[in-house]
């Protein structure tokens, strides 16, 4: 909670006794406002900005039935999203902050695979090969 002087505090404050006026001080309190990148409409949030994906850990699995747990990262990820490794929606995904997700594998052929996430509206970022079965 923000304190400011009372009257008879400020009063004196830079005051001399060579000086007939003493100035006075204003404290101001300023805000850090953070704004969200997601707009209400309705009853639902839209999000404004199309995320980006920069890395998946682990970076391979095993390419017959999938099953890897996986955890991908990025910027502007929005609380429900989608997951595809290799055209194929990863299963478990689960929004952990705006710059991770947790989800599992889903089966893949052999080779490297994108990774993309989709925030419907906002767009989706890909991750160009970043996973190979």
């Amino acid at each position: 909670m923000l304190s400011l002087p009372t009257a008879a505090q400020t009063s004196s404050l830079g005051h001399s006794r060579n000086r007939s006026t003493a100035p006075r001080f204003l404290a101001l309190a300023v805000a850090a406002v953070l704004v969200p990148t997601a707009l209400v409409v309705g009853a639902s949030p839209v999000w404004a900005t199309a995320p980006t994906v920069s890395s998946i850990l682990p970076t391979s699995g095993p390419g017959g039935g999938g099953g890897t747990s996986v955890t991908i990262t990025g910027a502007d990820f929005c609380p429900s999203p989608t997951v595809t490794i290799g055209g194929t929606a990863a299963t478990s995904v689960a929004f952990v902050s705006a710059s991770s997700i947790t989800a599992v594998t889903p089966a893949g052929t052999a080779g490297a695979r994108d990774v993309v996430v989709d925030c419907g509206g906002a767009g989706s970022g890909t991750g160009t090969g970043l996973f190979t079965y």
